[in-house]
């Protein structure tokens, strides 16, 4: 019987991606960032001009960066547990150039999927998938953490677009819940506070996807490379 083990027979599906997913919500370092993640960008939120053509471009750095911090953390609790939260941010930082150029990347190629033909889109959407994570987690340069990406997902493609569904259905939810509340909150406390709510919300699932996607990127390395592949090499350089 194959077991969903960190060191033993490791594979990987949906259903094990998402076990390993909803506990680490509750972890210490995990969940610390979620919050942290939540107030940074409600802060940049808050600092930018409303419809402002270029700078609100910044509010998606948060998302990318705290995707790098949020992939180094949760691949060293699922391994060795010697990445403080300290060191990621800092490691992270450091690959913030990277960073930025391959989620440029990622933006364009998976909108000029969906927009030429949706088929594409899909099959950027799955194989792109960890790109963020090995960029962070392996110290790779943008073009390097996209072909990484595109090596760790070839032949689990399909389950990745099933991650994607997942996605989806967790905004939807998202959406849900904001419209239930948006109403209350700008009618208590005004339309710039009911921006912030939905905001705030649709928050939440980004960090789950945060998370998700770097428990995906630690599975695929074992699958691909054995459960002691962080034994045999010293990624966190």
């Amino acid at each position: 019987m194959k077991k969903d083990h960190q060191y033993a027979s490791p594979v990987f599906t949906v259903d094990s991606v998402l076990k390993r997913t909803i506990p680490l919500l509750l972890n210490r370092k995990v969940f610390g960032l979620i919050v942290l993640f939540m107030m940074i960008s409600i802060l940049v939120k808050l600092a930018i001009p409303r419809y402002h053509p270029f700078l609100w471009l910044l509010g998606l750095v948060p998302f990318y960066f705290f995707q790098g911090v949020m992939a180094r953390v949760v691949y060293s609790v699922l391994t060795d547990g010697r990445e403080t939260v300290g060191t990621a941010f800092l490691k992270t930082l450091t690959k913030l150039p990277s960073l930025t150029v391959a989620f440029v990347i990622m933006g364009v190629s998976i909108v000029l999927g969906y927009y030429l033909l949706v088929i594409p889109g899909l099959v950027m959407t799955s194989y792109l998938a960890v790109t963020l994570p090995a960029c962070a987690v392996e110290s790779l340069g943008p073009f390097a953490a996209l072909r990484r990406s595109c090596k760790l997902v070839s032949g689990q493609g399909f389950r990745l677009f099933l991650l994607a569904v997942v996605m989806g259905i967790v905004l939807i939810l998202a959406g849900i819940a904001s419209a239930a509340v948006t109403g209350f909150v700008k009618n208590m406390f005004g339309f710039r506070a009911g921006e912030q709510a939905v905001f705030a919300i649709y928050n939440l699932p980004m960090a789950f996807g945060q998370v998700m996607y770097a428990v995906t990127y630690q599975k695929l390395r074992a699958v691909k490379e054995g459960p002691n592949v962080d034994h045999l090499a010293k990624v966190f350089d």
